[in-house]
């Protein structure tokens, strides 16, 4: 900028600030410019300070002209702070004491049984059940003094609704009834299995699939079977299938000693319904594994190998090379690399499960491969 000019500046100063609002605050500073001409606005030099603080996002202030002014200025600031600073306080413990009365135990009916619970808990809890109560009313059709509403039920528990309805009539000192309608095709009744927890996760992993429709046959029934069976066949191994064993025992442990209550969380609640199938699926994965002969995908030679490797005889200056794979080739051998192994020529077979001979194999893959795909067609 041409002419005679001098700017000042000065950081702000955070300090004055508590250490709770003064983390929060942009480092700033107060600057002042002196220049010819003064505040007239037909001044250049004013326009082109008033352009860069707007350009810079910097606030202007009006200086004062005398000294008198800005004591008195520096005094309505003060004053302003400190009201501000005494209104802030004031709320602040108004703020804590609302919460400590929240906070505050209060006797509440739970299930028949009288507890303590703090006051916002107690609020909470009567927030949602209104909700339940609204959201269920919602589904009636009202008229003047009643209101209606149409459901399905299993027809075994008829017996079991009257009785409720019957005491809830008396209890509240309403009038409450059912009454039944013949079923027509439409619309079709919805889909109801009456489950016992070992197939709840199993029936949830077949929803995500499809609903059978009324009057058809429950999948799940067959899944808890071959969806384990099925795991064990594309994840055997012993040591993958303990580890689950030992989660599932956890699991019980868990379920059985009352201990839901400490554990809360969705994945928490998964786990503890889907106990019985990782069970299933450890102990189905332990299966498969032992056929496989697979423990943390080594091989355990327990009953001693069926197979020795073959010595044949080289003459003089000859190399030997595994002979490379081809479907003429004998099956009664298979190739590890550099050497080859043939059946022992007395022995039976191996007890349990492959020869650990295979671990390492050439052609133990396509081997492996091919017996799960007929393991799981079995």
């Amino acid at each position: 900028m041409r002419g005679n000019a001098y700017t000042y500046f000065q950081p702000a100063d955070l300090t004055e600030f508590p250490a709770e609002y003064a983390v929060t605050l942009q480092s700033k500073s107060l600057f002042v410019t002196y220049y010819q001409g003064g505040c007239s606005p037909s001044s250049a030099a004013y326009e082109k300070v008033i352009r860069l603080c707007a350009a810079f996002g910097a606030r202007c202030y009006s200086w004062p002209g005398s000294f008198e002014e800005a004591e008195k200025r520096f005094a309505d600031v003060s004053s302003l702070l400190a009201d501000k600073e005494k209104t802030l306080r004031a709320y602040e413990q108004y703020f804590l004491s609302e919460i400590s009365i929240l906070l505050e135990p209060v006797d509440a009916d739970c299930e028949g049984r009288r507890r303590r619970r703090p006051l916002i808990e107690a609020w909470r809890r009567f927030c949602v059940k209104e909700k339940a109560v609204y959201a269920t009313l919602n589904f009636f059709e009202a008229s003047d003094v009643t209101i209606r509403a149409d459901c399905w039920f299993p027809a075994q528990d008829e017996a079991k609704l009257r009785v409720v309805l019957a005491e809830q009539s008396a209890r509240s000192h309403a009038s409450a009834f059912l009454l039944l309608h013949p079923p027509t095709s439409s619309p079709s009744p919805p889909t109801f299995f009456r489950l016992p927890p070992f197939l709840e996760p199993f029936q949830q992993l077949v929803d995500t699939y499809g609903v059978p429709r009324y009057k058809e046959a429950n999948p799940a029934v067959f899944a808890c079977v071959f969806f384990p069976f099925l795991f064990g066949v594309m994840y055997g191994d012993v040591g993958h299938g303990f580890l689950l064993v030992l989660i599932a025992a956890a699991l019980f442990y868990v379920k059985a000693n009352n201990r839901v209550l400490r554990m809360k969380g969705e994945l928490i609640d998964m786990l503890l319904e889907g106990r019985h199938m990782i069970l299933l699926l450890g102990l189905f994965a332990t299966y498969a594994g032992v056929i496989y002969n697979d423990v943390l995908s080594l091989g355990i030679d327990l009953f001693g190998t069926r197979w020795q490797v073959s010595s044949p005889t080289f003459e003089e200056g000859e190399v030997a090379f595994p002979a490379a794979s081809s479907a003429s080739r004998p099956a009664t051998f298979h190739e590890r690399e550099g050497e080859k192994l043939e059946p022992m020529a007395e022995g039976f077979p191996y007890p349990v499960g492959f020869d650990p001979a295979w671990k390492g194999a050439v052609n133990e893959l396509l081997m492996f491969n091919s017996f799960k795909m007929k393991f799981s067609v079995i």
